[in-house]
């Protein structure tokens, strides 16, 4: 159902899940997407449609030929690559707790990637020394 608004042009918001655009979006932020109005620029947030009723909220983080790679500001892993045509909409607001979120592209990229190199780091401290050659 939030897709066919989006595809008939129409903005929607709903609640988000899960920790994979932490620390920008949050567990229980209402977020506001609305329909694609022209080109996507590496960081904005997608919104697309991986199959019927199938939703993923991620960040741009390249784009060519038609295809789309995102990957979520928590996770080390990108999510792979998409057909232009599977995004949806676009992140335009959050609000957490009542107020709104500031988005900025530049710092958003920014500390998604210091939150993925620590996240990084910590799993490599956390798997303990590394046998040498």
């Amino acid at each position: 159902m939030l897709a066919r608004l989006l595809k008939e042009g129409k903005p929607i918001r709903f609640f988000a899940q899960g920790r994979s655009m932490w620390p920008w979006i949050k567990a229980g932020d209402l977020v506001r997407i609305v329909p694609i109005d022209g080109p996507l620029r590496r960081g904005d947030v997608v919104l697309i449609e991986r199959s019927p009723g199938d939703l993923l909220l991620h960040r741009l983080m390249e784009h060519q030929e038609g295809q789309l790679r995102l990957q979520g500001d928590h996770r080390n892993e990108d999510d792979g690559w998409f057909d232009r045509s599977q995004a949806i909409g676009k992140l335009a607001a959050i609000e957490r707790n009542g107020r709104a979120i500031r988005i900025s592209r530049f710092r958003a990229l920014l500390l998604s990637r210091m939150t993925r190199r620590a996240d990084r780091l910590i799993s490599r401290l956390r798997s303990g020394p590394r046998a040498r050659r």
